[in-house]
């Protein structure tokens, strides 16, 4: 894949930002963000705000067509601008296969999502309640010109993420974030193709920002991540295209 311009060609999807591929050790804290990769991360969380209205919570799922795209790098960093921005921010590692959400915040990974959803559709509900209770009542947050910045981890690995994520026990976990007072919550969902557990999240949304590589995407991946979106309906608000060779930026390693 050349970058960005034809991602976007292929994928019918309009270029959100494009952000610096900067290597880094594993578990790197969305705090290090060089000035490059904030500036790039200010942009998108303008264009998100931009193109949801402002006068409601919003629920944002980000994904990737493939796995180690970058999409829970993705989540972090657009989550900690949106608090510094004064939002009320609340993230979710709803990749209950490849969990990486709490490592990069410190927070432990249980109890999280897994345990939401276990508990039904009521019980997901009250559990919702509970857990944004719990982190006003102790503190531990990230807090920045009157914005809130939560993590809620994925929870214990499931033997079958897909059937936890079907029916009414996802329908509860989102009637319990429509209570929550948070501007913004961001979903790190797991990759679109060949899973079925983002194409749920997808319907449920109210955008969905698509991260891709395009040193690791290939032209027949973008064209069946677009048809999927397309099928599902899913509201795709555009694409971060991380590293792309085309970009005007000059990329460089730390």
């Amino acid at each position: 894949m050349s970058g960005s311009r034809e991602l976007s060609r292929l994928l019918d999807l309009p270029v959100m930002v494009e952000v610096p591929f900067v290597r880094r050790r594993f578990g790197h804290s969305p705090n290090t963000l060089s000035a490059i990769e904030y500036e790039a991360y200010q942009t998108l969380q303008a264009s998100l705000r931009l193109q949801l209205p402002p006068d409601r919570q919003r629920t944002v799922l980000v994904t990737s067509a493939l796995h180690g795209e970058g999409k829970t790098e993705v989540t972090a960093a657009l989550g900690l601008v949106l608090a510094q921005a004064g939002q009320r921010t609340w993230l979710v590692s709803a990749d209950m296969r490849w969990p990486r959400l709490h490592e990069l915040f410190d927070v432990a990974q249980t109890p999280g999502l897994a345990e939401v959803l276990a508990g039904g559709r009521r019980g997901g509900e009250a559990a919702v309640a509970e857990l944004v209770g719990a982190r006003k009542a102790s503190g531990r947050s990230e807090e920045s010109n009157g914005g809130r910045l939560h993590v809620l981890a994925s929870g214990q690995k499931p033997p079958d993420p897909a059937q936890l994520l079907a029916g009414d026990a996802l329908d509860g976990f989102f009637d319990g974030v429509k209570e929550s007072d948070y501007d913004y919550v961001l979903l790190d969902g797991p990759p679109l193709l060949g899973l079925v557990d983002s194409q749920v999240l997808a319907q449920r949304v109210d955008g969905v920002i698509v991260v891709c590589r395009p040193d690791r995407l290939t032209s027949a991946n973008a064209a069946d991540m677009r048809d999927l979106l397309q099928r599902v309906r899913a509201p795709a608000l555009g694409l971060v295209v991380i590293g792309a060779r085309s970009s005007p930026i000059s990329y460089f390693e730390s």
